[in-house]
């Protein structure tokens, strides 16, 4: 997963956009699962944003039933949230000690997937 996780991918300009997901997809080249945040402050930037991805060959979406659904059974099944039928999904409270082992986590295998994805110097 690439650009989004934080935020920022719904304030970065078209061209920046356009300019990072080439950089990215270029650099995996297909060695490892790319998928790139497609939010945007408008609807129309958003479509857009999922045609230019999937042209590029990474999903950049999850849009439809069936993936959410997916997606907040796997986030029930790891403790992270809540779900209630008819209600939604709520957020399990995360304590200090958790997030500093989930940034720590993501930090290292941030790092892996780069030193995976990138040719040997």
């Amino acid at each position: 997963m690439a650009l989004g996780t934080m935020g920022e991918c719904a304030t970065v300009s078209h061209s920046d956009y356009e300019a990072y997901v080439d950089c990215l997809l270029k650099t995996v080249r297909g060695r490892i699962p790319t998928f790139v945040g497609a939010t945007a402050l408008g609807g129309h930037e958003i479509a857009r944003r999922i045609r230019f991805v999937k042209e590029r060959g990474a999903p950049g979406d999850f849009w439809g039933r069936s993936p959410i659904r997916e997606a907040l059974r796997v986030l029930e099944r790891d403790g992270l949230i809540k779900l209630f039928p008819g209600r939604g999904a709520h957020v399990v409270e995360v304590t200090p000690e958790d997030s500093c082992e989930i940034f720590l986590l993501r930090s290292y295998l941030t790092g892996l997937a780069v030193s995976l994805a990138t040719p040997p110097a």
